[in-house]
């Protein structure tokens, strides 16, 4: 109690040597570790992900599919653990067959494409064939992880059905 006394009625107080080196050696070990700290929480923050009302997310795990997911926020393990794909599956997707819509309407302008408008019919008839297929995905997972090329596999399956 005697010290504490001295100490608030000396009007000089003594100056402590401080050893700022040791000090300085402290801190920098701690902000090391706050750096390293805010980099890992950056890094997981990287697996928060959004699904629009229209998807569906597939989850992969180190390339493997795992899950689906509804529409939302979510979170996965950050990359390279753990992915996701997003695949649209209610929009009406279209293929045209025969030719290519150049400009959209309110004045749509088309053009032929020969190679795939000239068919030939199943009696030996040569026809000059323009359709449109419209689809949807139905499974998700068959369409972004089973097909290598679903446009074009509902192209062809469309141009065997019509001959």
């Amino acid at each position: 109690m005697s010290d504490f006394i001295d100490r608030v009625l000396d009007p000089q107080p003594q100056r402590k040597n401080v050893d700022w080196q040791g000090r300085l050696r402290g801190m920098r070990g701690g902000i090391g570790w706050i750096v390293i700290g805010v980099i890992v929480a950056i890094y997981l923050l990287t697996g928060i992900y959004t699904i629009g009302p229209s998807e569906v997310g597939l989850v992969k795990r180190f390339g493997r599919y795992v899950a689906t997911v509804d529409p939302g926020l979510h979170y996965h393990l950050p990359s390279p653990i753990e992915s996701v794909i997003a695949v649209n599956v209610l929009e009406v997707r279209k293929e045209e067959i025969g030719f290519r819509t150049v400009s959209p309407p309110p004045s749509p302008r088309y053009q032929i494409v020969e190679t795939e408008a000239l068919m030939l019919t199943g009696d030996g008839n040569i026809t000059h064939v323009e359709m449109v297929v419209q689809y949807r995905v139905k499974d998700a997972e068959q369409f972004a992880f089973h097909l290598i090329n679903p446009r074009e596999i509902v192209k062809e399956a469309a141009e065997a059905v019509l001959r």
